[in-house]
């Protein structure tokens, strides 16, 4: 299929806009039901950080061996542009585990990596990668 020309003073679209589009989409899609036989193992509030605010509720549950993180329906990030959902040890984020791309409102569901100790990752945070900031968090307890 053949490009359209790029309009004068234009800069063409790069993939890696369209990669981060697909993959925000991807995020956006409707959690999937948690399994009947799965225990809430934690749980936290979202709320403000220094810059920014959230709402809503982050649970961890198991399931087996598989552990999976969700945000609740009225789960909102406000002020960000490109989230990505981290596990900490702190509020900063430095010590992190990236469970992929997370939409700005609404429940999801992510994975947890086996082998995440949550004693020590106890912060659920939504970060903001365009400014490289946390925008909510939450401390499951």
């Amino acid at each position: 299929m053949p490009s359209l020309p790029t309009p004068p003073g234009a800069r063409p679209l790069r993939r890696s806009l369209c990669v981060a589009a697909a993959q925000a989409a991807v995020a956006a899609l409707p959690a999937a039901p948690a399994p009947a036989d799965a225990q809430v193992v934690a749980q936290g509030r979202f709320g403000p950080t220094a810059q920014y605010t959230g709402t809503g509720t982050a649970t961890v549950r198991r399931s087996g061996s598989a552990r999976t993180i969700s945000t609740s329906r009225n789960f909102t990030a406000r002020g960000a542009i490109r989230l990505r959902f981290y596990l900490a040890t702190s509020p900063s984020a430095r010590q992190r585990i990236d469970l992929g791309p997370m939409a700005k409102r609404g429940a999801q569901t992510l994975r947890i990596p086996r082998g995440v100790n949550l004693k020590r990752y106890r912060y659920a945070i939504a970060w903001c990668v365009t400014v490289n900031a946390p925008v909510t968090q939450a401390i499951l307890r």
